[in-house]
C-alpha cells in the first residue's frame, strides 16, 4: 500500500509536513512513514543542513518539539534562512490544545502528552503508552480523552549508567539481554535485574490500571531502549501495539489540529 504524502495547507500554499524530535541522544525527523535519525555523536550540523538542503526549494513545515534549547535554536535559524520553509514549536502549540484533558494533572512533560496524541491515531481511549527513553514512562489516558497521570522511572540505561559509574569494579559490565532470571555473574545478573525490573513495572502498571477499567485498554510501546523488553512484553500482553513513531504521530496531529 502506498503511503500518504503528508502535506498541509498554510495560508492558501501546500505545504509538506515534518515532524522534529530533538532528543537527548538524537534529532527525530519523520514524515510521510519516514524516519531520519541524526546521532549526536556524527556531525549532525552537517547532516541536518545537508537534509534541509535536499528540501531547498519545497514549501515545507516543520514542527519541532524539544529538550535541547541550544540545538533548537541552531535548527530554527537554519530553517528561517530559506523562505520557502516555516517552523511551529510544539511547546507553543500545546499551550492552546484540545485534545487531550490535562485538568486532573499538572506539570506532565511534552513528550507525555505528545505519545498519548499519537496513540489516539491508533485506538480509542482507554489507553496506555510505555516510553522507553533516558526515563520510563508509562501514562494512562481514560475515556474522554481525560489523562489520569502516570509513572515516571530510571530509562534501562540510566539505570545502568548509574551502576556503572558508581561502582568501580563494573567498568567493563555491558547490558545484554538474559536468558534466564538468574545471572550466573555479575554482568548477566546486572541485565536481569536492569531488564526484568522494568518489565515487572510495567506488568504491574498494566495490571493495576485494567483491574480499574471495564473496557479493554490499548498498550502502546515506543521509545528507543524499547527492543529491549519488547519481545518479553509481547509475550505477556499479545495485543500490546510497538510503535516506534508514537511521539513524532503526535507532533504531526497536534500540527494538524492547530492549523484547521
Amino acid at each position: 500500500m502506498a503511503i500518504q504524502l503528508d502535506i498541509i495547507s498554510v495560508e492558501g500554499s501546500i505545504y509538506t509536513l515534518f515532524a522534529i524530535d530533538i532528543g537527548n541522544s538524537a534529532i527525530k525527523i519523520y514524515s510521510s512513514g519516514e524516519i531520519i535519525r541524526l546521532s549526536y555523536r556524527r556531525d549532525w550540523l552537517a547532516d541536518i543542513s545537508n537534509f534541509f538542503k535536499s528540501l531547498e526549494h519545497q514549501h515545507t513545515l516543520f514542527v519541532i518539539s524539544s529538550v535541547n534549547d541550544e540545538k533548537l535554536s541552531q535548527i530554527k535559524s537554519m530553517i528561517e534562512q530559506n523562505s520557502f520553509h516555516k517552523f511551529l514549536l510544539v511547546f507553543e502549540l500545546l499551550q492552546n490544545q484540545r485534545i487531550i484533558d490535562l485538568s486532573e494533572i499538572e506539570g506532565i512533560g511534552s513528550d507525555r502528552v505528545l505519545g498519548l496524541m499519537g496513540a489516539l491515531q491508533y485506538a480509542q481511549p482507554p489507553i496506555i503508552t510505555i516510553d522507553c527513553g533516558t526515563a520510563t514512562t508509562m501514562n494512562f489516558l481514560a475515556e474522554n480523552n481525560v489523562c489520569k497521570g502516570g509513572t515516571i522511572m530510571p530509562g534501562i540505561f540510566t539505570q545502568f549508567r548509574s551502576l556503572v559509574e558508581n561502582t568501580s569494579k563494573l567498568k567493563s559490565i555491558k547490558l545484554i539481554k538474559p536468558e534466564q532470571l538468574l545471572g550466573k555473574n555479575t554482568n548477566q545478573s546486572i541485565s536481569s535485574g536492569i531488564l526484568n525490573g522494568t518489565i515487572g513495572a510495567i506488568q504491574n502498571f498494566i495490571t493495576q490500571i485494567q483491574s480499574h477499567e471495564e473496557k479493554e485498554i490499548t498498550v502502546f510501546l515506543t521509545g528507543g531502549n524499547a527492543f529491549w523488553i519488547a519481545e518479553e512484553l509481547h509475550l505477556r500482553f499479545p495485543h500490546l501495539q510497538i510503535v516506534p513513531t508514537l511521539v513524532l504521530d503526535g507532533i504531526k496531529y497536534l500540527a494538524k489540529k492547530a492549523i484547521i
